[in-house]
């Protein structure tokens, strides 16, 4: 799912790689290369127009559909769920088709899907917003009120989204009945990022370069903090700050109630392209791709980097830049990412090929100055008190060891 959960936090309890990696596996699929990829019950999900799965574990191909959606796949008590002709359900062992809205062509996709309490949330046809009985695909509501808008965010039965085209305006509808509960216009730019919800408030991006900050009960505007470029970069949210990219190439961390910067971080990418990707979070440390086509894990709480790895090429075989904006998802250890040159990979934490040589000669050279410091310390000590350990031995029945080891001395 994308950025882990439906309300988009982007924080997950799994362990991630905190050291320089490897790539575990990668293989390349077809296609366009989507946000995100799913990852449960050992296997990754990708869509870049046909849908793959692969083992976790190693990167066997389990089983693959045509034509099986452009958008982060979700998945939901054994279902793979895609905007696939409007919105499909997937057996996820087999990926044989469970039901299918089965509007338009082979081409026909919707980039607009999320999944809550058994509903499966996608776009019509006609760019109207659906819920869908997860189960069965069976029509629950229908609102023409929203217009087109990206992945929602879904929390506490609401459901937010974004208006994609014209002006920046933030909505929040009943999650189970589709009504408009409070609409929020918030700039006259467009807002092109799904919103983040978490403890009550809604972060989300916008064109002006600002990442605002909205009551998710009301829709008033909080505060807003300005960047130097546009903010296409999904909120991440843990430990009381909100993280997020900026086409300024930085990565800011922001205090979530107040808006104050905490740190910033610049990376490599140049300005204009920058950091679009979706931030991921996971034992204290976050990571997020840019467009210089690296992944850089940062700590969380400083901004430090403590590593980054180049994954994905920076510009396609004609020399145009990509845009890599892959959502890091973190399962088992590993990092899983989809690359704008379509490779799905695993990048994994064990890097004791590389690190454990130098490693294990630093702590062999520690233990060697501690034994040679103890029996320092021991011969002094005996030299001194020659007669006591003697006594001492000769007791406990070590008489002829003690007189070799005395004599030595």
């Amino acid at each position: 799912m994308f950025q882990h959960d439906p309300a988009h936090t982007g924080t997950t309890n799994s362990t991630a790689p905190k050291i320089s990696p490897t790539v575990l596996w990668s293989t390349e699929s077809k296609g366009y290369a989507s946000v995100a990829v799913a990852v449960a019950d050992g296997i990754v999900y990708a869509s870049t127009r046909d849908l793959y799965a692969y083992n976790a574990s190693n990167g066997e191909a389990l089983w693959s559909v045509p034509n099986g959606g452009e958008s982060s796949p979700i998945f939901a008590e054994g279902i793979v769920y895609t905007g696939a002709a409007y919105g499909t359900a997937y057996n996820a062992s087999t990926g044989t088709v469970v039901w299918s809205v089965g509007k338009g062509n082979s081409n026909s996709f919707s980039d607009v899907i999320g999944y809550y309490g058994g509903i499966f949330y996608t776009q019509s046809e006609t760019g109207s917003a659906q819920a869908r009985n997860a189960t069965t695909g069976a029509i629950i509501w229908t609102s023409t009120q929203v217009g087109y808008y990206l992945y929602p965010a879904i929390a506490d039965g609401h459901l937010y989204c974004t208006k994609f085209n014209g002006s920046a305006i933030m909505r929040a509808l009943n999650a189970y009945d589709g009504t408009v509960i409070w609409q929020t216009t918030v700039s006259n730019q467009e807002m092109q990022t799904p919103p983040t919800v978490s403890s009550g408030y809604i972060y989300v991006g916008c064109d002006d370069r600002n990442l605002y900050c909205l009551d998710a009960y009301t829709g008033s505007i909080v505060w807003n903090y300005t960047t130097g470029g546009w903010v296409r970069s999904s909120p991440a949210v843990a430990n009381g700050y909100v993280y997020f990219g900026s086409r300024d190439g930085n990565v800011y961390a922001l205090n979530g109630s107040t808006g104050e910067m905490i740190w910033v971080y610049r990376t490599e990418a140049p300005y204009g392209y920058g950091v679009e990707s979706s931030a991921t979070v996971a034992d204290g440390v976050l990571y997020i791709c840019a467009d210089d086509g690296k992944l850089y894990a940062l700590d969380a709480y400083t901004g430090t980097e403590l590593w980054s790895y180049k994954v994905d090429s920076e510009f396609d075989p004609l020399g145009v830049r990509y845009r890599f904006n892959s959502a890091p998802a973190i399962a088992y250890g590993n990092i899983y990412l989809i690359t704008t040159d379509h490779f799905v990979m695993a990048i994994s934490g064990n890097t004791q090929k590389q690190f454990a040589p130098q490693s294990t000669l630093v702590l062999f050279f520690i233990a060697i100055v501690i034994i040679i410091v103890i029996l320092i310390i021991l011969a002094a000590l005996i030299r001194k008190n020659k007669k006591w350990f003697f006594n001492y031995f000769k007791k406990i029945g070590e008489e002829e060891s003690l007189l070799f080891f005395v004599q030595l001395v």
